[in-house]
Parts: structure tokens; C-alpha cells; sequence
């Protein structure tokens, strides 16, 4: 007479535990800090971490690029580009939940670094970053477009273990450095273990070098790293303008030239694209076709140059978008060539 009431009461314990137990995994706890970047976009913006069941703000005092690098790997990049503080990203809201982070930069997670909790800081001192999830490239021991290929990571350079490395893996470095293409590739041998990357494996549609898959720290047993000569033509042109110095901007992507839409595009995308020409720098950003309109495909739309990339392709951008030729992006560069730049004008038309 009492079994199905008991019956009842255990599947109702049942789910009951079965509903406790979704709820603690699918919120966070107070046994599980996370981070996060607020008020930017994937990959910066103001430094949130969750607290004791809260979410809250990182004051900016001791801030650094040994924190940033932290947060930053936390957050599945490589390192931080920069840090910022005062609130460059707006003030936060809740609390100022830490102080005077003092990481070392091996740490896995930004809470294994030492911190305050006790602080006088208010939201106008919030922390900030901006991580980068590619590594700069440079050719050392030559000149502007040919030597030892090397990567910047952990805040250091480093030569590139030639393992695998090929012709292909060579253009992506030479398309990085902002040329169309690599004439040749070699090896070397090295008496130094400081090789930062290896068994490089490009596809040859990449635009930088940290797109294509790669070894970090590898055990170079050979011991022969990796050079390139680039070719002299670089990877960008200028169309429609009355010389060489302005005009529509063209690139060259996956085999093909094409123009560049002109969401978001400013002085800083427009820097990049005269330097790469061998100007020292922009005059002006133009936009809605003011060169004329192109007839190719449009490769690239919301460009976003932080201003020291060696390459248009180098910098943060996307393929898909909804525009036409009537929104053309286009520069003006200032008249003169930069004094080191070996790149010829007449490779240009």
C-alpha cells in the first residue's frame, strides 16, 4: 500500500539531482574562475575575470605585458600586443576584484599569478589588452628581401627549423613580409639550439605564416634552419590614380588580383599598404571608388591594421561581406621612397 508513493518520491529525488547537477556544470562556480574580454571584440577589450560568484574588473596598477601574455594564452592566443590601462576599453561594471597582478608569464592561467584583493582602485584604473594569435616574421643576415627567416614568440626571435620547409612555406614568409611570391629557399646549418618553430607545412593559401601548421620549441636534430629571397614585386598595386604614389588598392590572394572594400578602412590600413609600396607613408585613406571602380573580385572587407604590419594580408580582415565596386578603398602615399626600400617603382604597373 506504500510502495508507489516511495516509488514516486525516488524518481522525484532523481530528477531533482539530475537538474542540481546541470545547473553546477553549466554555470560557473566559485570553485572555477574564468576570464574573459569585455567592451573590444575576440581578441581585446577591458580584462573581466569571475570571482566568488561574481564577475568583475582588474585594476591597472603593476600592469604589464607579462600579465597580458597570460591572460592571453588563457584565452587560446600566443602573446599580447599590448596592455592598456585607464580604462581604454570603458569602465567596468561590479567589482575591482583584482590588484597589482604580478605574473612571470609562465603561468597557465592569470589566477596562479600573485594578486591583491584589497586595493583604494576604482573603474577608471580598469585593465585592458589586445592579443595577437600570429607571430611577426623578418629575414636577418641579408637584406630587406632575402636572409634567415625568423619568428618573434615569448618575446624573443628565433631562426625557423628547416625540417619540411619548402618553397611553399618560403611564399607565405615573402607574402607576409608583404611580396608576391619567394624566388628560391635554403638551409643552413646552426650551431645554436634557439629554433622557436618547426616542421612548417603551409598549403600555399595562407597569408601569414602562423596560419599554417607548425611545431613550437622543436627539437631541430639536424640543426639547419631556414632563408628566402622574395621576390622584388610586392604583393599590393595601385590602380587608377595620375601616378604611381595613389590610386585604387589591389592585392594579390590565392592566385588572383582583387580589390578591397572600404568598411572600416582609415589612415592606419592605408599606412601599411605605402609602406609596403616602398612610401614611407599615407596621405590620405579614400573610399566609395574615389579611384574608380574595379572589375575584379573583392578580396578583402573590414581591414584592421594596428599600423606595424609589413603587409596588407598581414592584417586582420574578413573574406565574406555584401560589397560592390561603388565601395572601393584606395591611398594616397606620400611622394618619395622610403631610403632603404629596394623595391622598384617599374615593377609596379
Amino acid at each position: 500500500m506504500y510502495l508507489l508513493p516511495l516509488i514516486m518520491d525516488c524518481e522525484s529525488t532523481q530528477w531533482w539531482i539530475k537538474l542540481l547537477i546541470l545547473t553546477i556544470i553549466s554555470s560557473p562556480s566559485k570553485q572555477d574562475p574564468t576570464i574573459r574580454l569585455a567592451d573590444g571584440d575576440e581578441r581585446q577589450g577591458r580584462v573581466e575575470v569571475y570571482l566568488n560568484g561574481e564577475w568583475g574588473t582588474i585594476c591597472d596598477d603593476r600592469w604589464d605585458t607579462l600579465d597580458g601574455d597570460v591572460v592571453c594564452r588563457q584565452l587560446g592566443f600566443l602573446y599580447a600586443e599590448e596592455v592598456m590601462d585607464g580604462a581604454f576599453y570603458g569602465e567596468g561594471l561590479g567589482h575591482v576584484l583584482m590588484d597589482e597582478v604580478t605574473c612571470d608569464g609562465t603561468e597557465r592561467t592569470l589566477f596562479e599569478c600573485p594578486y591583491s584583493r584589497h586595493h583604494n582602485c576604482i573603474h577608471s584604473e580598469d585593465a585592458g589588452l589586445v592579443c595577437s594569435d600570429a607571430f611577426d616574421v623578418r629575414l636577418v643576415n641579408g637584406d630587406e628581401m632575402h636572409g634567415l627567416v625568423e619568428v618573434y614568440m615569448d618575446r624573443q626571435w628565433g631562426p625557423v627549423c628547416a625540417d619540411r620547409w619548402d618553397i611553399i612555406d618560403a611564399d607565405i614568409v615573402c607574402r607576409q613580409l608583404g611580396y608576391l611570391h619567394a624566388e628560391n629557399t635554403t638551409s643552413e646549418t646552426s650551431t645554436t639550439n634557439g629554433t622557436l618553430i618547426g616542421s612548417v607545412k603551409c598549403k600555399g593559401k595562407e597569408n601569414i605564416l602562423s596560419e599554417c601548421s607548425y611545431v613550437v620549441h622543436p627539437n631541430c636534430t639536424e640543426g639547419e634552419i631556414s632563408w628566402v629571397t622574395c621576390s622584388a614585386v610586392p604583393g599590393v598595386r595601385l590602380r587608377g590614380g595620375e601616378g604611381k604614389h595613389e590610386g585604387r588598392v589591389e592585392i594579390h590572394a590565392n592566385g588572383l588580383w582583387g580589390t578591397v572594400c572600404d568598411e572600416g578602412w582609415n589612415i592606419k590600413d592605408a599606412n601599411v599598404v605605402c609602406r609596403q609600396l616602398g612610401f614611407s607613408e599615407a596621405v590620405s585613406a579614400s573610399r566609395e571608388a574615389y579611384w574608380e571602380e574595379g572589375d575584379s573580385p573583392i578580396l578583402m572587407s573590414n581591414v584592421h591594421c594596428q599600423g606595424n604590419e609589413h603587409s596588407l594580408l598581414a592584417c586582420a580582415s574578413t573574406k565574406r561581406h555584401s560589397c560592390t565596386h561603388e565601395q572601393d578603398a584606395g591611398v594616397t602615399c606620400k611622394r618619395g621612397m622610403k631610403k632603404d626600400s629596394k623595391l622598384l617603382i617599374a615593377l609596379r604597373t
